[in-house]
């Protein structure tokens, strides 16, 4: 089934998490919760998408919703589940891509396209089935009733928020099997919002398939405890708490725990704990890279990122050193992505570079399949960090440089790892909280090395595991962060109530669903409001260079260098790809700007900049915010503290090595 489904992987055998997904779909006797844990890299995903095969034949299901922690990792599974359709569709059938910019991936574009112009057939295709894009479903809400979905997990849980045509998502997806993966992405704020979902789908007997390589036995049990509520089942046998993985538990009425046998080779990785000075990244690699090799280096944060790349350009080559965070313009990011993929991906070893170092933030987490000789990274809660590691020798590669032939991780992120207890560098648990940081640096202590996979539950399961004792010396600060991430939690969970939707055991009729309405969805995401996710309010804003008296296009864009018209009608008809190509260069201003107390003026401050106003008949450009950059790659931002009359200015400055930068520039 694999290789027919999926021809590209038919010179290697099925692996044992999809032969064990596809039996355990046959083996369910009413529609199942199936929670899937087993290493990165082993084809999880195609394993979920035959699994599905399978469900939705046995319990009545017409599609598949798929759902990823980001658009960056949903643009790519786009791809790949469209590779599947292509070999598994009985008949035409409707897909959609769901999220804010679906519009602007050129795969799903080219669909459109193809489906406006109509349906053409000749001898050799009338029999074909193919996947297309039903006109009438190309609304944002009305796109999750296509027949598949791949989208943000968002999209999915839309379907838990008090809004308006919350019924509409719930059709959409109460006909699909759902597959949501990368599902310890999701914060406790956003697991409120996941066991209600869950609980609904149980309700209207979807299938469900969830998919991490690291989960804790607390969000494994949760999930099946939400299924079960759905499912009429307040009281389930909650899942084994072991160390078996990989591993499948099935919810089917009952909790069954299916181990899975690996079939993945172990692989120790060295531990080596540095300092947090950026210089002492450089020293080490340049130590270890003597030979070549290709490194990567994961920073916590969009800021530390840029200071560990100012360090290394002094010492290493322009063509040796990249970055990539989420503040470049999304064209420059996404052909960023795309080079690390073809050179670091899957690839034959005589495409890959004799010496390349990458700096980055969490995207080199989760969205990309790229294969390091050596990593740097910041300490984070053990289970990121194991997702880190699963970009270190990640692909069988016939050789690698002598000094990086075996694996080893070094963590950084700690001004002094001798003191007890040790001094986290400030910025380090800016993201993530001290409570989780100081559990990792506490697991990690004990050790020189971690085996993957055999080390990825234990490990897991401890880092999250209450009764965690704290090593001697650590107890007053391990005491306050933990009282400072029960608060928080409590606060997220409390957040959380406020627009979540009845559970179906509280609701005998519909009346009621939205009786405190959250708002539009689709047009909070747009403004930068989270609603599912505990953010803070953001901006994302279109980038213009702003030369003399003359808007252009900027240099990554489509068209590069172009005049843009300014107070005049423009973006529709004949300019449309133009305004197409415009609305593509986004970026994402710091949160420093974007707090309660300024994101008012600081949109103010942003529609006094350029007048947009022949623009707001484009469907690209409507509603859009737009920054202009000056030749120099600058701009300055005054924007209120306080209710003092006084004022902060910040210039923002963009160049196409580091990305975006933001300093105070001075006070009034």
């Amino acid at each position: 089934l694999l290789h027919q489904r999926i021809p590209q992987l038919a010179q290697w055998p099925a692996r044992g998490i999809q032969r064990a997904l596809v039996e355990a779909s046959q083996a369910a006797r009413s529609a199942p919760l199936l929670i899937v844990e087993a290493p990165m890299g082993v084809g999880k995903t195609e394993g979920a998408l035959l699994a599905s095969e399978v469900l939705a034949s046995r319990f009545g299901q017409g599609g598949v919703f798929l759902g990823l922690p980001t658009m960056a990792t949903a643009n790519p599974m786009f791809t790949r589940t469209m590779r599947w359709l292509d070999h598994a569709l009985g008949q035409d059938a409707s897909v959609a891509l769901s999220h804010g910019k679906a519009g602007l991936n050129d795969e799903y574009a080219s669909l459109l396209r193809a489906s406006w112009h109509g349906d053409i057939h000749d001898g050799d295709d009338a029999d074909e089935s193919r996947a297309v894009v039903n006109q009438w479903l190309r609304g944002a809400k009305r796109a999750g009733l296509s027949s598949f979905v791949i989208g943000t997990v968002d999209q999915a849980l839309f379907a838990a928020l008090k809004a308006k045509h919350v019924a509409l998502r719930h059709l959409g997806l109460a006909g699909k099997v759902v597959i949501i993966d990368e599902v310890h992405s999701a914060d406790a704020y956003m697991r409120e919002y996941l066991h209600r979902l869950l609980a609904w789908l149980a309700a209207w007997r979807v299938p469900v398939i969830v998919m991490s390589a690291t989960l804790p036995p607390a969000q494994r049990e949760g999930f099946v405890a939400a299924y079960a509520l759905g499912a009429g089942d307040p009281h389930p046998s909650l899942p084994d708490p072991g160390d078996a993985y990989p591993r499948i538990t099935l919810y089917d009425g009952s909790t069954h725990d299916l181990s899975v046998a690996p079939d993945t080779r172990s692989t120790q990785v060295a531990l080596e704990r540095i300092g947090d000075d950026p210089g002492l990244v450089a020293d080490r690699l340049s130590a270890l890279l003597v030979e070549g090799g290709c490194a990567g280096v994961v920073c916590n944060t969009v800021g530390r990122a840029q200071e560990v790349f100012d360090a290394l350009r002094g010492s290493v080559p322009d063509e040796e050193l990249i970055l990539i965070h989420s503040r470049f313009l999304a064209p420059e990011r996404l052909a960023r992505e795309a080079d690390l993929v073809s050179k670091l991906g899957n690839a034959p070893d005589a495409h890959r570079p004799r010496r390349l170092i990458v700096v980055g933030t969490q995207v080199l987490e989760q969205s990309l399949d790229i294969d390091f000789d050596v990593l740097i990274s910041d300490v984070a809660p053990i289970d990121l960090l194991l997702q880190r590691v699963g970009r270190l020798h990640r692909h069988q590669r016939s050789t690698r440089p002598r000094p990086v032939d075996e694996p080893v991780l070094l963590v950084r992120g700690v001004t002094d790892w001798e003191s007890t207890p040790p001094v986290l560098a400030r910025s380090t648990t800016a993201i993530y909280g001290a409570a989780p940081i100081l559990r990792a640096a506490a697991l990690l202590g004990e050790r020189s090395s971690v085996t993957l996979p055999d080390d990825i539950a234990p490990l897991v399961r401890r880092g999250y595991d209450p009764a965690l004792p704290p090593p001697p010396g650590w107890e007053t600060l391990w005491s306050e962060a933990e009282q400072a991430a029960a608060q928080t939690l409590a606060a997220k969970r409390q957040r959380a109530q406020s627009y979540l939707l009845p559970a179906p055991s509280a609701m005998s009729s519909l009346d009621g669903w939205i009786d405190v309405d959250s708002g539009d969805p689709e047009r909070a995401e747009r403004e930068g409001h989270a609603q599912v996710r505990d953010s803070e309010d953001s901006l994302e804003v279109i980038v213009v260079d702003r030369v003399g008296d003359e808007l252009r296009m900027p240099a990554s864009s489509a068209f590069p260098g172009m005049v843009i018209p300014r107070g005049q009608m423009w973006g529709t008809g004949p300019d449309a790809p133009y305004a197409r190509a415009l609305a593509a260069c986004t970026l994402r201003l710091p949160q420093a700007l974007c707090h309660e107390g300024t994101i008012g003026p600081l949109i103010d401050a942003l529609e006094g900049m350029v007048d947009a106003s022949g623009w707001q008949q484009s469907p690209w450009l409507r509603g859009q915010l737009v920054l202009p950059f000056d030749e120099h790659g600058n701009v300055a931002i005054s924007l209120p503290r306080g209710g003092n009359g006084h004022t902060d200015s910040y210039l923002l400055h963009y160049d196409s090595i580091r990305g975006l930068t933001a300093e105070k520039a001075r006070d009034h």
